[in-house]
């Protein structure tokens, strides 16, 4: 995923990942971007509650793509955007969210908000570690639409399909932008398709894990499984994380 462009000029991003408590990723890729924790907005795919206990350790070299580089309708985009009014993001009634979807709309201004989320799939097969198109091998948590073992739908002990069995860590990238152009159009460098529609519907990210297998181990059991809330870099076992420049 590129640079948020006007006009669909390109530049190379940088990824930062910070520990988060459900391991998510946060990605900066816009100067005055800033890394926020902020709970992501659950999609219709991911509301069904998951066990903690059922949680695996992602295998070593897992590899995965989320979202859709190029989709061939709207409704093929998995893409997730929402705008806030941080000058009012105390008010209860909608903590000054003024709109979410699936492309960018006008976002623009002081204290406007722009947030840009990518959520990973959380079921893996069991087996491989990437496939031909970097998504097969993956699958969305299914709540009570699962496809069981026994050929029928309903719910599974973890959540995930019999043929995606093992529930890995969520995984989200969370991008936020702050104070855009009000009067700029905005689209991303991968959307390739006629201008004639909003930016943003290519939305896609990629995941590998290269994650030291004993500390994700320690991250897995001490934080999620039992669980407690470990904050950015608490491994649950009193000792800490500590990033180097």
């Amino acid at each position: 995923m590129g640079k948020l462009t006007k006009k669909g000029r390109y530049s190379k991003g940088s990824i930062y990942a910070a520990v988060m408590e459900q391991l998510e990723y946060w990605q900066a890729i816009e100067d005055g971007a800033e890394i926020e924790e902020e709970p992501k907005k659950k999609s219709k795919k991911e509301k069904d509650k998951k066990d903690p206990e059922h949680i695996k350790v992602p295998p070593a070299n897992l590899r995965m793509i989320a979202g859709n580089a190029k989709p061939l309708s709207i409704a093929d985009s998995q893409a997730q955007y929402s705008c806030q009014d941080l000058l009012n993001d105390r008010a209860e009634t909608n903590w000054g969210m003024l709109w979410s979807g699936n492309h960018i709309k006008s976002c623009g201004g002081r204290g406007k908000l722009l947030r840009m989320i990518v959520g990973f799939p959380q079921c893996w097969d069991g087996k491989n570690l990437d496939s031909p198109d970097h998504q097969s091998h993956m699958a969305y948590t299914c709540g009570d639409g699962c496809l069981r073992e026994d050929g029928k739908i309903g719910q599974t002990f973890n959540g995930c399909p019999a043929s995606h069995p093992v529930l890995i860590p969520d995984i989200v990238l969370n991008v936020t932008y702050y104070n855009l152009d009000p009067n700029a159009e905005y689209r991303l460098a991968s959307d390739n398709y006629s201008t004639a529609y909003p930016g943003g519907y290519s939305l896609h990210a990629d995941w590998m894990n290269g994650w030291d297998e004993g500390t994700i181990s320690r991250l897995v059991k001490n934080c999620l499984n039992t669980p407690r809330d470990c904050g950015m870099h608490n491994l649950g076992d009193g000792q800490e994380l500590f990033g180097t420049e």
